[in-house]
C-alpha cells in the first residue's frame, strides 16, 4: 500500500469508493445505463493503455482480454438501452473515470503495472456490485436480462484480475 500512494492511489481509492455508491442504491434504466456505459469505456481506455505501456506478458493478456470483452458488453449495451439518450455513448468516460484515466497514464514500468492492476480489482468489484444490483432491483426488464448475463463474465474478469 505505501508504494500505491506514493503513485496517487490514495486519490483513486476516493474516487473509487465514491462511484461504490451508485451500486449501492436502485437505479433507474438510465442511471444504470450510463454507469454501465462509463465502466466499459474505462475497462476499454485502460486496457487499450496497458498493451500499450506495460511489458508484463500477463498484464498484457489481461488486458487484450479485456478490451475484447468490454467491446462487446459495450455493443450488446447500446443495442439493449430502451432509448439512445439513456446511453452515453461508446467511448464515454465520466469525471470520475477521466481522472482515473489521468493517474493511470502518468505513470510508466512496474508503477504502472501496480496501478493498473489496483484500478482493475476496484473498478470489477464495482461492476459486480452494479450489475448485481440491477439484475435484482432493475426496472427495465431488457437491461435486467442484459446484467444477468453479463454478470458472469464480469465475476470471472474480477477473479482474473485478483490473480493478475
Amino acid at each position: 500500500m505505501k508504494r500505491a500512494i506514493a503513485f496517487g492511489f490514495c486519490t483513486f481509492l476516493t474516487l473509487a469508493s465514491a462511484g461504490s455508491a451508485v451500486a449501492q442504491q436502485r437505479l433507474d434504466a438510465a442511471t444504470f445505463a450510463r454507469t454501465a456505459s462509463a465502466s466499459d469505456a474505462f475497462e476499454i481506455q485502460s486496457s487499450r493503455l496497458a498493451m500499450e505501456r506495460s511489458r508484463n506478458p500477463r498484464v498484457r493478456a489481461f488486458a487484450q482480454r479485456m478490451v475484447e470483452d468490454h467491446s462487446r458488453t459495450t455493443a450488446e449495451l447500446a443495442q439493449t438501452a430502451p432509448s439512445p439518450v439513456m446511453f452515453g455513448g461508446p467511448g464515454t468516460l465520466d469525471p470520475r473515470h477521466a481522472a482515473m484515466m489521468s493517474q493511470l497514464a502518468a505513470q510508466s514500468g512496474p508503477a504502472f503495472d501496480r496501478l493498473y492492476d489496483q484500478m482493475q480489482l476496484a473498478a470489477h468489484r464495482e461492476a459486480v456490485a452494479l450489475f448485481a444490483s440491477y439484475a435484482t432491483t432493475g426496472d427495465d426488464p431488457r437491461l435486467v436480462t442484459f446484467a444477468r448475463t453479463t454478470l458472469p463474465a464480469l465475476r470471472h474478469h474480477l477473479a482474473m484480475a485478483r490473480r493478475l
